[in-house]
């Protein structure tokens, strides 16, 4: 399977490739079970590091777009598993009241509002860190 990725301009190189391999299955271009590039390979084709591709490919299979064969390589993950997102053709917005806060965030907001705020600067060195030589770092501007 061929993969056209361009990567033209500036910016973010996974970001970019994220988006491209994401609209191909989104678009239909890359279907359920079809396996895609290495990393290594996308990466020697592109002529960008494979960190980059990896990264790419790692927020990939976390949205659910992709999934990892142990031996296998890589492939786009079937439409029956419920962590695909939905890829109806022109719909790409999340479903109303898919995401809320869970209600524990409340609590816990509450808690941090009734905390006194502390007026001194933190500082790494202090009653803390006795193993820390802080005179050295004084002078020069650390603590």
């Amino acid at each position: 399977m061929e993969l056209h990725i361009s990567l033209g301009g500036r910016g973010d190189q996974a970001a970019r490739i994220y988006r491209q391999v994401r609209d191909a299955i989104l678009d239909g271009r890359l279907r359920a079970g079809e396996r895609v590039p290495p990393s290594r390979d996308l990466a020697r084709q592109l002529s960008v590091s494979r960190n980059t591709v990896a990264a790419a490919y790692d927020r990939l299979v976390g949205d659910g777009f992709l999934e990892g064969r142990a031996g296998a390589g890589t492939f786009v993950a079937m439409p029956s598993m419920p962590s695909m997102p939905s890829a109806r053709a022109g719909s790409r917005t999340a479903p109303v009241g898919a995401l809320r806060p869970s209600p524990r965030w409340a609590a816990v907001a509450g808690d941090l509002a009734l905390r006194p705020r502390s007026r001194r600067p933190a500082t790494t060195c202090g009653p803390g860190t006795p193993t820390v030589p802080c005179s050295p770092w004084r002078r020069g501007g650390g603590c």
